[in-house]
């Protein structure tokens, strides 16, 4: 029988920068403190668990009380009993603010070189230690006369 009691774990409470106290208290204060610009996106992902079968795995900002921002991962799935009906939901948020930062650091590093690799006037190419050419950039295109495809691999 699904009651709708919450439980909260004191990790949970940490990671949102809430005093301890009851699930049903710090519920609303945690919807409260996500971003506004990814509300909509959280607001969906819990309607995603009230559907049979629901599952929600989603990243989004919270804003703390201090006004620092986190990024938190949220997985849940909503666990159905022997006549179909919701029987509990069980979820888990996870602060990812370390990770997502190195996440944007790599892509910002990625775009950097590609844009060198790609811009430079030199050839330039990636090969493996046997000598497999993996990538190429336009200018050693140009000075083998092949394609792209006949030179990598």
């Amino acid at each position: 029988v699904f009651t709708g009691e919450e439980a909260w774990s004191n990790e949970l409470f940490r990671i949102c920068g809430l005093a301890l106290g009851t699930a049903q208290e710090a519920r609303p204060k945690l919807l409260d403190m996500v971003h506004p610009d990814d509300a909509a996106l959280v607001k969906g992902e819990m309607q995603k668990l009230a559907e049979a079968g629901g599952v929600c795995d989603a990243m989004f900002r919270i804003v703390m009380p201090d006004g620092v921002e986190r990024v938190v991962r949220s997985r849940g799935a909503r666990v159905g009993g022997a006549n179909g009906e919701a029987e509990r939901i069980i979820s888990t948020i996870a602060d990812v603010t370390e990770f997502s930062v190195a996440e944007q650091a790599l892509a910002e590093s990625e775009g950097r070189f590609r844009a060198i690799f790609e811009g430079a006037p030199s050839g330039i190419f990636i090969s493996t230690s046997d000598g497999v050419f993996q990538q190429c950039n336009p200018p050693i295109i140009g000075m083998l006369g092949y394609s792209e495809s006949e030179i990598i691999g």
